[in-house]
């Protein structure tokens, strides 16, 4: 249809990802809290 339908996730200024179909009918994510999990800093280090 040429209509983007994404979450764009990031960090900053640093681009995450990109999540597909997570776009209600009035362009608000349908992402929340609990499709995200939670890491440590000694994972990221």
């Amino acid at each position: 249809s040429g209509i983007t339908n994404a979450t764009l996730v990031k960090f900053n200024n640093d681009i995450l990802a990109v999540v597909k179909e997570t776009v209600d009918g009035q362009g608000a994510t349908t992402l929340t809290d609990a499709d995200f999990i939670t890491v440590s800093d000694a994972i990221l280090a």
